[in-house]
């Protein structure tokens, strides 16, 4: 079942992003995903945290590739080195395209 990974992104050190943005594309796709979009352009209509300086929005198979995705955050981070992280807070949000709970 397709699923959707979301990720609203603050950077505040961007010394790191060059090398982040060339290397990740191929881990998303050795994961069996793709780039929907990527957007510094947006509205947020409710909420009362700051606005992200962009949005990341990916498509994968399964739930289970963004899993594998996000378990092998190491390979990422390596070539960034330790200032990656801090500098850049992201809220994540996984969704499976069909998936509904018992009510």
């Amino acid at each position: 079942m397709t699923a959707y990974f979301v990720a609203s992104i603050s950077s505040h050190d961007q010394s790191w992003l060059a090398t982040y943005g060339a290397m990740v594309p191929a881990i998303v796709r050795r994961h069996g995903g793709e780039l929907v979009c990527r957007s510094e352009e947006f509205k947020c209509y409710e909420g009362g945290n700051d606005s992200p300086d962009y949005v990341v929005i990916l498509t994968f198979p399964s739930m289970q590739a963004i899993d594998a995705f996000m378990n092998g955050a190491g390979e990422r981070w390596e070539v960034c080195g330790p200032g990656s992280r801090p500098g850049s807070p992201t809220d994540k949000l996984i969704l499976s395209v069909g998936a509904s709970r018992p009510r």
